[in-house]
């Protein structure tokens, strides 16, 4: 493994480093603090690998990759969303402005971790007796659908 990322670590920010240093020897971290006392999101990655962060919010953390020995830039947002529709409404904008902004323009770009939400109302067990989607899986469904380039149609 080259690089990841820990979620919901609820671990402070002084115990981070060196729980960081034991476990990942040599390797280098960022975290997300300064936007959430329990440190929701930590990434990691080896020397190489680098990483150059590009924004930072108490649910996301994005940054270029590059890989040493190839150089191929490409984005990784990692998420861990907030628990309610309204407080993952800040996560939708902020993804959507990611889309929109030049800099991603033609370049690769994975978005991965918990969003706190499903996609597809048939992953949800009680589906077939309420099959209304609840305003956050819409909410879900318009961010995919019109600005990350998915297509749940085919699906």
């Amino acid at each position: 493994m080259l690089f990841g990322c820990l979620l919901e670590t609820r671990v402070r920010e002084k115990k981070a480093e060196r729980i960081i240093n034991s476990v990942f020897k040599s390797w280098s971290s960022l975290t997300n603090y300064e936007h959430n006392v329990s440190g929701r999101i930590w990434l990691v990655w080896r020397d190489s690998v680098r990483t150059t962060p590009v924004f930072k919010s108490d649910q996301m953390i994005t940054c270029s990759v590059a890989l040493k020995e190839t150089e191929k830039e490409f984005f990784c947002t990692f998420i861990y969303a907030r628990n309610t529709v309204e407080e993952r409404k800040q996560l939708w904008d902020d993804l959507c402005d990611h889309h929109s902004t030049p800099l991603f323009q033609g370049k690769a770009w994975m978005i991965m971790g918990d969003f706190n939400e499903i996609l597809a109302g048939e992953e949800h067990s009680g589906y077939e007796q309420t099959p209304n989607l609840p305003q956050g899986m819409q909410d879900f469904q318009k961010t995919a659908r019109f600005y990350l380039l998915t297509d749940l149609g085919s699906q």
